[in-house]
């Protein structure tokens, strides 16, 4: 296989009355010398284009060399990517059209190449404004309180090529591994294949170590061809085999197959694809979530990974290899890529790197019902595209499907309330029937009829009770092997639910400590796995000041904040009192104070509840995609915030823990708490020792204790309870330190305890 590249410098121009293709802009003698030129790949607003949206036309002039006209080649145009739908021109003749911004396509055009040759492509990309109509399978790169609200990703964002290969060519390999046992696996192959030349064919197939030394397997064999398009099937075992493992449970051992198809005793085409062996499932029990791989059950800690940047056409892999690798030194095994699909490079460095992916689809909040044939064949795409990878754990079809969340839904809303409102007072004033009852029962019943929140979220809506569940069968049409989720943050207490997304500490509640509910029943009955938990914090002030100019520091602008970079100004009112900072340094580090706070309250919280029911937890969220004040705890530019290692801490794999403390203590009252150790390796650790102890304001150790204790493995331990009563003339914070020592390695964990 040759490639061609089409990459480098076109002509485009904008066409917002949508008169392209009536003016002839694909014609070969069409004038374009006033079009501007333009970057491919890229996005047409980072590439002369700023502000635009809508449609955009792209000429391209390439000479191809004399040897791509020989016989016997199939040439194919390829596009790996454009953001969003397109229709493509080659010498004036028509391609064909394409939806969708992640998978790539192609074209033969073998017999429309002439030695000089004109490429036209029309690029479709707009701004949605009604975020529960939506018609673009765009998820976070469009609408989304995580990115860039000035930003439209439209253009073609991926490479573009020519691609040549003999009469017979690769489509599609899939690749599936099965355990037989420790030292056996058999690999299932499934290859889709096109030929112009029917007949029998030679294969020769290699499968060899990629990050180890191991023996190599070489076969080769023949299939029988009959018509143009053939899917055949091989089986392949695999002796001495080296599990894909997770990099806190083992080592993330791959394999690279390669596969040639002969024409004759020349290689017409081939491919090659990583791969592990490795097996993932997930078992339901009681309502909880248990995910296993290889047979050994996982607990599973990480965070949602926004695009790399939501410039994504300008991604390097060094830039994903410095995430995942920031993500596994905070102790994540899982990432979930958060209603997208990235980069492929992304899947091959976590699976180099031995962390596991839940994908999401590209599906953010409220969609028509007009895309559900067009989302089944992406998500089918999507599959292929990422599923040999041994990285893949979970698939997701829809991030909270939640519609009425527009504004002409947001309006009838409140009329809604208002006309339930009026009714149950005339109601209850003419006819003495309980108010309550009645307002509760006609604003349930007409939210119902217009698709409004909240019946939309947790009782009925198309998007959740129609696409969703079209969606989970199109996916298992392709790779019924891994766990598929219909839609994430559709927690169920009366009913089958997901997972939970959860922001108490944010969005709601006294204060984070008000999500012990989901420990108590029935609200436990929520917490099988949680997906979404944090809060903004503002990124260090250095970096502030790359997007901030001084004026706007301090006192901070809060319209330009929550406009441009996604700030929410009222809830942070909500849990800080402004009046008690002086200085954009104090805000800063108090902002990050308390995301760090918040965040090892809720890991901590998950932990102790593992398996009672809670899987695993992923918080919101690890990354931004673009300079803003959001969940993250690292920054656009890739600066740990405080969260960033309150989270590398309480996600360490053995960890010891403690209650969470209350808001504060009187004089003369008990603390009270159970110690926790959690082991969630795969080997037991004998005779680990903890230490704890109290210290007053001068650091004084007013009380201590030890333990020593040999963890099961995949197991959390309680330990005993600590008391201590505080002296009448206490004041201030005293300090709870835990220490964890076990095989040469020390965990130090700790609490502040306030004195009202």
């Amino acid at each position: 296989m040759k490639i061609f590249s089409l990459n480098g410098t076109w002509k485009a121009i904008t066409d917002d009355e949508n008169i392209g293709e009536a003016e002839g802009y694909f014609e070969l003698d069409y004038d374009d010398s006033d079009w501007t030129f333009i970057k491919v790949p890229g996005h047409w607003q980072e590439e002369g284009f700023p502000n635009h949206q809508g449609i955009l036309w792209y000429r391209y002039t390439f000479e191809i060399p004399d040897e791509m006209k020989e016989f016997f080649k199939i040439i194919r145009l390829q596009f790996k990517g454009i953001f969003y739908y397109c229709k493509v021109w080659l010498n004036e003749q028509y391609l064909g059209d394409h939806e969708g911004y992640f998978d790539t396509f192609d074209f033969n055009v073998t017999a429309l190449l002439e030695k000089e040759n004109l490429l036209v492509v029309k690029v479709v990309c707009d701004d949605e404004k009604d975020m529960s109509n939506k018609r673009q399978i765009t998820g976070v790169f469009s609408y989304w309180d995580s990115s860039d609200p000035l930003f439209n990703p439209g253009g073609i964002w991926h490479d573009v090529a020519l691609v040549e290969t003999g009469s017979t060519y690769f489509k599609y390999v899939e690749i599936k591994t099965k355990i037989l046992d420790e030292n056996t696996a058999k690999l299932f192959l499934r290859v889709e294949i096109f030929t112009e030349k029917i007949g029998e064919k030679k294969f020769l197939l290699i499968i060899q170590p990629k990050n180890f030394q191991g023996s190599e397997i070489q076969e080769e064999f023949y299939e029988k061809l009959d018509t143009n398009e053939i899917i055949f099937e091989k089986e392949i075992l695999l002796e001495d085999a080296h599990l894909w493992w997770t990099w806190d449970h083992g080592y993330p051992y791959l394999y690279l197959l390669k596969i040639a198809v002969f024409e004759g005793e020349k290689v017409s085409d081939e491919t090659e694809h990583i791969f592990g062996i490795r097996e993932f499932k997930r078992i339901i029990k009681n309502r909880g979530w248990e995910f296993y791989l290889n047979n050994k059950r996982i607990y599973l800690r990480g965070g949602n990974y926004a695009p790399s940047d939501h410039r994504i056409a300008y991604v390097t892999r060094e830039t994903i290899e410095k995430d995942i690798e920031l993500a596994r030194e905070a102790n994540f095994n899982m990432i979930r890529v958060h209603a997208h699909i990235d980069r492929i490079e992304l899947h091959e460095v976590c699976a180099e790197k031995g962390i596991l992916i839940w994908q999401d689809f590209a599906l953010q909040w409220g969609y028509s019902m007009k895309i559900k044939e067009p989302a089944k064949e992406q998500i089918k795409k999507m599959v292929k595209k990422i599923q040999n990878y041994p990285s893949q754990a979970v698939y997701c079809c829809h991030n909270e499907p939640f519609t009425g969340m527009s504004s002409k839904s947001l309006i009838l809303l409140g009329i809604v309330l208002l006309i339930s409102y009026g009714v149950a007072w005339v109601v209850d004033t003419y006819l003495g029937i309980l108010k309550n009852a009645t307002f509760w029962g006609l604003f349930l019943i007409l939210t119902f009829l217009f698709g409004l929140i909240p019946t939309s979220v947790f009782i009925y809506n198309k998007n959740k009770n129609v696409l969703d569940r079209e969606l989970v069968k199109a996916v298992q049409e392709i790779d019924d092997s891994l766990p598929v989720v219909p839609n994430s943050g559709v927690m169920g207490v009366l009913w089958k639910g997901t997972d939970l997304h959860t922001y108490e500490g944010w969005y709601s509640g006294k204060n984070y400590r008000d999500a012990y509910c989901y420990t108590k029943f029935p609200l436990k009955r929520m917490v099988c796995f949680i997906t979404e938990y944090g809060a903004q914090a503002f990124p260090n002030v250095e970096n502030l000041k790359k997007i901030l100019k001084e004026d706007n520091l301090w006192p901070l602008n809060w319209g330009l904040l929550k406009k441009r970079y996604r700030c929410q100004p009222m809830f942070f009112a909500c849990w800080f009192n402004f009046k008690d900072y002086s200085n954009i340094t104090e805000w800063v580090e108090a902002t990050q104070s308390y995301q760090a706070e918040l965040l090892k309250f809720y890991n901590e919280l998950w932990r102790i509840n593992r398996y009672n029911p809670n899987g695993g937890t992923l918080m919101f969220q690890f990354n931004d995609c673009f300079p803003g004040i959001t969940w993250s705890i690292v920054d656009y530019w890739r600066t740990p915030k405080k969260g960033y290692y309150s989270t590398k801490l309480s996600f360490e794999p053995v960890y010891v823990m403690a209650d969470w403390p209350k808001t504060h203590y009187k004089p003369n009252k008990t603390f009270t708490s159970n110690i926790y150790v959690v082991n969630d390796l795969h080997e037991p650790i004998p005779n680990a020792k903890v230490q704890w102890q109290i210290q007053d304001t001068q650091k004084n150790t007013v009380a201590s204790g030890d333990y020593t204790c040999s963890l099961d493995e995949d197991s959390i331990q309680t330990l005993g309870k600590i008391t201590y009563t505080f002296p009448s003339d206490a004041q201030g914070s005293y300090t709870l330190i835990l220490t964890l020592e076990f095989n040469e390695t020390q965990i130090t964990n700790s609490y502040t305890l306030k004195i009202k």
